[in-house]
């Protein structure tokens, strides 16, 4: 059965008023806009957090509710999405991008169909558009794992591989079935056929027990 959602495969000062609730959905770009967003500062300070291990404000940072009500073609909107991941299932990106974009505009507000289009734009090789989907994500809904899991193969693919490592391990505090993350974490440190993933899943997989549970 097909999840609802995707998830990734494989520092500065912090702005206190750049948080969840006080960040505002802007339209999804076209994908012929590649100018590299750069990362808002709430974000760049969680992975901060992580790195020194300041887990306590990570929490307290992401504290506030999701509070994304729906709005528009909610039905149409499902439909898309579903046609989106069906698409992805069968290995058509291009189609899955569309399906996912038309989905985010029937119902702006659903930040899971925002969340699959960022996973899907980074599999098509979008990185800017991916970015901008994902911070976008993260800010409405930082406690999102998923949402830390397809960060964190956006920063792989660009090459930040540290910020990567960090964004995988806050995705595993907030994860509701950690056990499963960290063994497939596990598994792919041996079998996956990227270097570069094979490296971070491995840094991650030995941190991991230091990540207190949420």
């Amino acid at each position: 059965e097909m999840s609802a959602s995707l998830v990734g495969s494989e520092m500065c000062i912090r702005d206190s008023s750049q948080t969840g609730s006080n960040f505002s959905l802007a339209p999804v770009q076209n994908e012929t806009e590649s100018m590299t967003p750069a990362m808002p500062s709430y974000i760049s300070n969680l992975i901060m957090d992580c790195s020194a291990g300041n887990w306590p404000d990570i929490d307290q940072k992401t504290s506030q509710p999701e509070n994304v009500e729906p709005e528009g073609n909610v039905t149409e909107s499902r439909n898309l999405n579903n046609a989106g991941l069906s698409a992805m299932h069968n290995g058509n990106i291009e189609d899955s991008v569309i399906f996912f974009r038309n989905a985010v505009k029937e119902n702006p507000r659903n930040i899971e169909t925002r969340n699959n289009l960022a996973f899907a734009y980074t599999k098509q090789g979008n990185l800017e558009a991916a970015a901008s989907v994902i911070y976008q994500v993260i800010s409405l809904a930082p406690r999102r794992s998923n949402a830390w899991t397809n960060l964190a193969d956006i920063l792989k693919s660009r090459g930040q591989m540290d910020q990567a490592v960090m964004a995988w391990l806050i995705a595993i505090h907030f994860s509701s079935n950690r056990s499963h993350l960290v063994d497939y974490l596990s598994r792919q440190s041996t079998e996956s056929t990227d270097d570069n993933f094979r490296n971070i899943a491995s840094r991650v997989v030995s941190l991991s027990s230091l990540v207190p549970a949420l």
